[in-house]
Protein backbone atom coordinates (compact mmCIF):
# COMPACT_ATOMS: atom_id res chain seq x y z
CA UNK A 1 0.00 0.00 0.00
CA UNK A 2 3.22 2.73 1.04
CA UNK A 3 4.20 1.33 -2.75
CA UNK A 4 1.09 2.68 -4.28
CA UNK A 5 0.51 5.36 -2.23
CA UNK A 6 2.90 6.84 0.30
CA UNK A 7 0.28 9.69 1.64
CA UNK A 8 -2.17 7.19 2.85
CA UNK A 9 -2.05 7.43 6.31
CA UNK A 10 -3.78 4.44 6.85
CA UNK A 11 -1.23 2.43 5.33
CA UNK A 12 1.48 3.95 7.65
CA UNK A 13 -0.67 3.37 10.99
CA UNK A 14 -0.66 -0.33 9.36
CA UNK A 15 3.09 -0.19 8.87
CA UNK A 16 3.59 1.06 12.74
CA UNK A 17 1.27 -1.90 13.95
CA UNK A 18 3.39 -4.41 11.74
CA UNK A 19 6.41 -3.48 13.08
CA UNK A 20 5.17 -3.25 16.97
CA UNK A 21 3.51 -6.15 17.22
CA UNK A 22 5.85 -8.47 14.84
CA UNK A 23 9.09 -6.83 14.91
CA UNK A 24 9.27 -5.10 18.19
CA UNK A 25 10.31 -1.99 16.26
CA UNK A 26 9.39 0.70 18.58
CA UNK A 27 11.08 3.41 16.83
CA UNK A 28 9.99 2.79 13.62
CA UNK A 29 6.41 1.75 14.89
CA UNK A 30 6.53 5.52 16.02
CA UNK A 31 7.88 6.89 13.15
CA UNK A 32 5.22 5.47 10.95
CA UNK A 33 1.95 6.56 13.33
CA UNK A 34 3.88 9.71 13.22
CA UNK A 35 3.65 10.13 9.83
CA UNK A 36 0.38 8.46 9.46
CA UNK A 37 -1.04 11.06 12.13
CA UNK A 38 1.43 14.16 10.26
CA UNK A 39 -0.86 12.87 7.21
CA UNK A 40 -4.25 13.06 8.60
CA UNK A 41 -4.09 13.43 12.47
CA UNK A 42 -8.60 13.40 12.46
CA UNK A 43 -8.75 10.21 10.54
CA UNK A 44 -10.58 7.93 12.97
CA UNK A 45 -8.59 5.08 12.47
CA UNK A 46 -5.44 6.35 12.32
CA UNK A 47 -6.38 7.75 16.37
CA UNK A 48 -7.55 4.54 17.04
CA UNK A 49 -4.47 2.36 16.28
CA UNK A 50 -2.47 5.47 17.65
CA UNK A 51 -4.56 5.30 21.02
CA UNK A 52 -3.58 1.19 20.91
CA UNK A 53 0.34 1.48 20.14
CA UNK A 54 1.08 4.64 23.04
CA UNK A 55 0.68 2.78 26.10
CA UNK A 56 3.04 0.04 24.72
CA UNK A 57 5.21 2.68 23.99
CA UNK A 58 5.21 4.27 27.13
CA UNK A 59 2.85 6.80 27.73
CA UNK A 60 -0.12 5.27 29.82
CA UNK A 61 -1.67 8.83 30.99
CA UNK A 62 -1.54 10.42 27.05
CA UNK A 63 -3.01 6.37 25.56
CA UNK A 64 -5.66 7.45 28.22
CA UNK A 65 -6.70 10.71 26.88
CA UNK A 66 -6.07 9.70 23.37
CA UNK A 67 -8.70 7.12 23.82
CA UNK A 68 -11.56 8.78 25.14
CA UNK A 69 -11.19 11.45 22.02
CA UNK A 70 -11.35 8.37 20.37
CA UNK A 71 -14.61 7.21 22.21
CA UNK A 72 -16.01 10.44 21.73
CA UNK A 73 -16.22 9.94 17.99
CA UNK A 74 -17.47 6.04 18.43
CA UNK A 75 -18.96 5.54 21.81
CA UNK A 76 -20.68 2.66 20.65
CA UNK A 77 -16.99 0.60 19.88
CA UNK A 78 -17.06 -1.95 22.07
CA UNK A 79 -13.13 -2.91 21.76
CA UNK A 80 -12.51 0.86 22.11
CA UNK A 81 -14.47 1.03 25.40
CA UNK A 82 -13.01 -1.93 26.35
CA UNK A 83 -9.16 -0.82 26.25
CA UNK A 84 -9.80 2.24 28.11
CA UNK A 85 -10.83 -0.59 30.84
CA UNK A 86 -7.20 -2.01 30.57
CA UNK A 87 -5.54 1.04 30.21
CA UNK A 88 -7.23 2.18 33.89
CA UNK A 89 -6.52 -1.29 35.25
CA UNK A 90 -3.08 -1.03 34.13
CA UNK A 91 -2.97 2.48 36.28
CA UNK A 92 -4.19 0.70 39.32
CA UNK A 93 -7.67 2.32 38.89
CA UNK A 94 -9.05 -1.25 38.77
CA UNK A 95 -13.48 -0.16 40.13
CA UNK A 96 -13.01 2.18 36.92
CA UNK A 97 -11.30 -0.44 34.73
CA UNK A 98 -14.53 -3.14 36.09
CA UNK A 99 -16.83 -0.34 35.03
CA UNK A 100 -15.29 0.12 31.38
CA UNK A 101 -15.36 -3.57 30.76
CA UNK A 102 -19.27 -4.01 31.69
CA UNK A 103 -20.18 -0.99 29.84
CA UNK A 104 -18.12 -2.59 26.98
CA UNK A 105 -19.47 -6.38 27.21
CA UNK A 106 -23.14 -4.30 27.57
CA UNK A 107 -22.48 -3.14 23.67
CA UNK A 108 -20.89 -6.90 22.96
CA UNK A 109 -21.91 -9.44 24.96
CA UNK A 110 -19.98 -12.03 22.93
CA UNK A 111 -16.61 -10.01 22.83
CA UNK A 112 -13.79 -12.64 24.21
CA UNK A 113 -11.21 -10.60 24.32
CA UNK A 114 -13.19 -7.82 26.70
CA UNK A 115 -14.48 -10.77 29.11
CA UNK A 116 -11.53 -12.09 29.29
CA UNK A 117 -9.74 -8.45 30.51
CA UNK A 118 -12.65 -8.50 32.86
CA UNK A 119 -11.78 -11.72 34.57
CA UNK A 120 -8.26 -9.86 34.94
CA UNK A 121 -9.56 -7.31 36.87
CA UNK A 122 -11.46 -9.25 39.32
CA UNK A 123 -8.09 -11.27 39.88
CA UNK A 124 -6.11 -8.11 40.49
CA UNK A 125 -9.04 -7.13 42.93
CA UNK A 126 -8.87 -10.18 44.69
CA UNK A 127 -12.31 -11.21 43.58
CA UNK A 128 -11.05 -14.91 42.31
CA UNK A 129 -14.57 -16.48 42.05
CA UNK A 130 -15.80 -13.52 40.03
CA UNK A 131 -13.28 -13.98 37.88
CA UNK A 132 -13.41 -17.87 37.28
CA UNK A 133 -17.48 -17.13 36.50
CA UNK A 134 -16.18 -14.68 33.95
CA UNK A 135 -13.21 -17.29 32.35
CA UNK A 136 -15.73 -20.22 32.64
CA UNK A 137 -18.42 -18.40 29.98
CA UNK A 138 -15.06 -18.33 27.34
CA UNK A 139 -13.69 -20.97 24.98
CA UNK A 140 -10.51 -22.94 25.66
CA UNK A 141 -8.88 -21.66 22.55
CA UNK A 142 -9.71 -18.02 23.52
CA UNK A 143 -6.37 -16.30 23.96
CA UNK A 144 -5.80 -16.00 27.66
CA UNK A 145 -8.79 -18.06 29.00
CA UNK A 146 -6.58 -21.08 30.14
CA UNK A 147 -4.38 -18.71 31.80
CA UNK A 148 -7.12 -17.02 33.44
CA UNK A 149 -8.72 -20.19 34.81
CA UNK A 150 -5.49 -21.49 36.07
CA UNK A 151 -4.75 -18.34 37.93
CA UNK A 152 -8.44 -18.35 39.23
CA UNK A 153 -8.00 -21.63 40.23
CA UNK A 154 -4.72 -21.30 42.13
CA UNK A 155 -6.31 -18.68 43.63
CA UNK A 156 -8.87 -20.38 44.97
CA UNK A 157 -6.51 -23.09 46.15
CA UNK A 158 -7.77 -25.70 43.60
CA UNK A 159 -4.73 -26.66 41.99
CA UNK A 160 -5.64 -29.95 40.48
CA UNK A 161 -8.51 -28.25 38.68
CA UNK A 162 -5.62 -25.64 37.33
CA UNK A 163 -3.52 -28.17 36.54
CA UNK A 164 -6.38 -29.86 34.41
CA UNK A 165 -6.81 -26.65 32.38
CA UNK A 166 -3.14 -26.76 31.72
CA UNK A 167 -3.09 -30.67 30.34
CA UNK A 168 -6.41 -30.06 28.19
CA UNK A 169 -4.64 -26.59 26.61
CA UNK A 170 -1.77 -28.72 25.75
CA UNK A 171 -3.78 -31.23 24.73
CA UNK A 172 -5.67 -28.48 22.18
CA UNK A 173 -2.26 -27.79 21.36
CA UNK A 174 -1.42 -31.05 19.88
CA UNK A 175 -4.63 -30.70 17.82
CA UNK A 176 -3.87 -26.71 16.42
CA UNK A 177 -2.04 -24.10 17.00
CA UNK A 178 -2.24 -22.63 20.63
CA UNK A 179 0.07 -19.54 21.42
CA UNK A 180 3.33 -20.09 23.44
CA UNK A 181 2.24 -16.65 24.90
CA UNK A 182 -1.03 -18.27 26.13
CA UNK A 183 0.92 -21.33 27.11
CA UNK A 184 3.65 -19.63 29.33
CA UNK A 185 0.93 -18.05 30.92
CA UNK A 186 -1.24 -20.83 31.61
CA UNK A 187 1.53 -22.94 33.18
CA UNK A 188 2.85 -19.92 35.37
CA UNK A 189 0.63 -20.48 38.60
CA UNK A 190 1.73 -23.93 38.46
CA UNK A 191 5.42 -23.92 37.09
CA UNK A 192 6.76 -20.45 37.02
CA UNK A 193 10.43 -21.30 35.81
CA UNK A 194 8.91 -23.53 33.26
CA UNK A 195 6.51 -21.07 32.06
CA UNK A 196 9.52 -18.50 31.15
CA UNK A 197 11.28 -20.75 29.18
CA UNK A 198 7.78 -21.56 26.97
CA UNK A 199 8.16 -17.48 26.75
CA UNK A 200 11.57 -18.36 25.34
CA UNK A 201 10.20 -19.90 23.10
CA UNK A 202 7.72 -17.47 22.46
CA UNK A 203 10.32 -15.51 21.42
CA UNK A 204 11.97 -17.56 18.75
CA UNK A 205 8.32 -18.00 16.83
CA UNK A 206 7.77 -14.01 16.99
CA UNK A 207 4.70 -14.37 18.47
CA UNK A 208 2.36 -11.06 17.91
CA UNK A 209 1.41 -11.60 21.47
CA UNK A 210 4.48 -11.57 23.18
CA UNK A 211 4.96 -7.63 23.51
CA UNK A 212 1.64 -7.03 24.79
CA UNK A 213 1.56 -9.66 27.20
CA UNK A 214 5.22 -8.80 28.59
CA UNK A 215 3.63 -5.09 28.96
CA UNK A 216 0.58 -6.01 30.78
CA UNK A 217 -0.10 -10.09 31.77
CA UNK A 218 4.03 -9.74 33.40
CA UNK A 219 4.19 -6.50 34.30
CA UNK A 220 4.74 -7.36 38.04
CA UNK A 221 7.62 -9.48 37.02
CA UNK A 222 9.27 -6.60 35.82
CA UNK A 223 12.17 -7.30 38.07
CA UNK A 224 12.94 -10.86 37.74
CA UNK A 225 16.11 -11.39 35.84
CA UNK A 226 14.21 -13.91 33.34
CA UNK A 227 11.81 -11.31 32.14
CA UNK A 228 14.54 -8.71 31.61
CA UNK A 229 16.11 -11.57 29.82
CA UNK A 230 13.32 -12.22 27.95
CA UNK A 231 12.85 -8.66 26.87
CA UNK A 232 16.77 -8.22 25.79
CA UNK A 233 16.00 -11.42 23.64
CA UNK A 234 13.11 -9.46 21.68
CA UNK A 235 15.48 -6.50 21.32
CA UNK A 236 14.47 -4.41 24.45
CA UNK A 237 15.04 -3.58 27.66
CA UNK A 238 13.14 -1.34 30.86
CA UNK A 239 13.75 2.09 31.68
CA UNK A 240 11.81 2.87 34.67
CA UNK A 241 8.50 1.59 33.72
CA UNK A 242 8.28 1.36 29.80
CA UNK A 243 10.00 -0.42 27.39
CA UNK A 244 12.90 0.74 25.08
CA UNK A 245 14.87 -0.23 22.23
CA UNK A 246 18.04 -2.66 23.61
CA UNK A 247 21.45 -0.90 23.15
CA UNK A 248 22.66 -4.35 21.46
CA UNK A 249 19.93 -4.47 19.18
CA UNK A 250 20.81 -5.51 15.63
Amino acid sequence: ALELDSLNAEAHASLATFRLFWEWDLSGAEAAMDRALALNPDLYRVRSWYAILLPLLGDLETAVAELRRVILADPFNPGMVGDLGLYLQFLGRLDGAVAQYQEALELDPTNQFIRANLGWAYLEKDMAGQALAEFRRLELEDLYAAAGLTHAYVQLGERDEAQQVYEDLLALASRQRVSKVSLALTLRPLEEDRAFEVLAQAVEERDPHLLGSMRWHWRSYRHDPSYREILNSMGLELEGDHFVEFGGRG
